[in-house]
């Protein structure tokens, strides 16, 4: 399967630049954002070298969040729309059928970018009913700007919006849900915490689904959040009242955490478009803006069925774990497959045409899902090689 690979909607993109204009005081959309690469610098800086608990509290600062929505936000919503497009594609979604209302909770909404891309997400795959988003976050002044958003890019009520400010550690619904994502929020609700907090929070929020919800967790990519996401899913895999949607093939122990390489750790890149304003405030700063990267966990709330005795585990087919590299007369990356194995996969180019070796460098990522053809393993297993892959699941160039 070949997904459409999202893009940043224009009317997402149009509403922070009048408020960035606003903001600032300027007059024209690339100014503003030429005024905001400061703000941009200093939001990167609380977020990672300077990071405090809360980062600093920048919803406060018209002009700090002005340099997150320009910035931060697009990244946000594009990667939490290549989550769920992912987990689609097993033709499942996240309630009965597609006219059914759905109900979704944002934890640690901040601005909305998680959740929009959750009504937007559906929406793609066909979703007709309402969406009922539940919006939870502790700063007012961005929940608020959350149900803004909301209601200019959606404005013809097929999405309801509930803002709540409240803090999502200890907040409990009313009503059960469809879906509950927490879309880069946890390495801030649990950045100090034990981790069976963590552990704890997720088993409450899992009895708040209904039969077949969704318990999305989208993470950075950076180690500790990735490892205590593989420390989780672990825990969770034993667990018989849901199934793991993505990134896993498989419900065995996870073979990277097993490894203990401090090198190596799960999380999927992808190439993408990045608008506008973010190309503006990019000028100076020289980041890499081309690629998202990100952690992430999806769960669905039922028994998964048991595997069949007599159905070998295809050892060849899993999920693309590292970096995809096309050289030496060779195509390289890591494996996760689908019998709890990981390994270093191959393919020898010298048996593709040049047009077939070019359309594989342009598909294939780090999460791309694949299958092996006429696999073979060599240096005692350790390397798994085929003349060619079927590509299960990746999203169009």
């Amino acid at each position: 399967m070949r997904a459409p690979r999202p893009t940043y909607p224009e009317a997402l993109e149009i509403a922070w630049l009048k408020r960035a204009m606003k903001w600032t005081g300027a007059e024209e959309p690339e100014t503003a954002c030429d005024q905001l690469m400061s703000a941009v610098r200093e939001l990167s800086n609380r977020f990672t070298t300077e990071r405090e608990p809360g980062f600093g509290h920048y919803g406060a600062s018209a002009r700090l969040l002005a340099a997150y929505g320009l910035f931060f936000f697009p990244q946000t919503y594009v990667r939490a729309r290549l989550v769920l497009t992912e987990c689609l594609r097993h033709g499942v979604r996240p309630g009965v059928e597609r006219s059914a209302h759905l109900r979704c909770i944002d934890l640690g909404a901040g601005t909305g970018a998680a959740g929009l891309a959750v009504v937007d997400a559906l929406r793609a795959a066909g979703q007709r009913g309402r969406v009922h988003w539940v919006a939870v976050e502790r700063a007012g002044a961005a929940v608020r700007l959350a149900g803004e958003l909301g209601r200019e890019c959606h404005p013809r009520g097929r999405l309801t919006i509930e803002p709540v400010i409240a803090d999502a550690r200890t907040w409990e619904p009313t009503e059960p849900a469809d879906l509950v994502i927490a879309a880069f929020s946890l390495n801030e609700l649990f950045e100090r915490a034990p981790e069976e907090e963590l552990v704890q929070w997720t088993y409450r929020s899992l009895r708040w689904l209904r039969p077949g919800g969704w318990l999305v967790l989208i993470e950075p990519a950076t180690r500790p959040c990735a490892l205590r996401l593989e420390r989780l899913r672990d825990r969770l895999a034993t667990r018989e009242d849901c199934s793991i949607l993505a990134p896993c093939p498989h419900r065995s122990p996870c073979p990277i955490l097993a490894l203990g390489n401090p090198n190596v750790w799960c999380h999927d890149v992808r190439r993408w478009s990045p608008p506008q304003s973010l190309r503006w405030i990019n000028r100076r700063l020289h980041r890499d803006i081309q690629h998202l990267r990100w952690s992430f966990l999806a769960l669905r709330k039922t028994s998964p069925e048991p595997e069949p005795a007599q159905c070998p585990v295809p050892l060849a087919e899993g999920r693309l774990v590292g970096p995809v590299e096309d050289r030496a007369g060779r195509i390289r990356s890591h494996l996760c497959a689908a019998d709890g194995s990981m390994r270093v996969c191959e393919i020898l180019t010298r048996n593709l045409t040049k047009e077939r070796r070019r359309e594989l460098s342009r598909w294939l990522e780090r999460g791309s899902r694949v299958r092996f053809l006429d696999p073979t393993t060599v240096g005692n297993g350790r390397i798994l090689r085929g003349r060619d892959v079927e590509v299960l699941f990746t999203f169009e160039p």
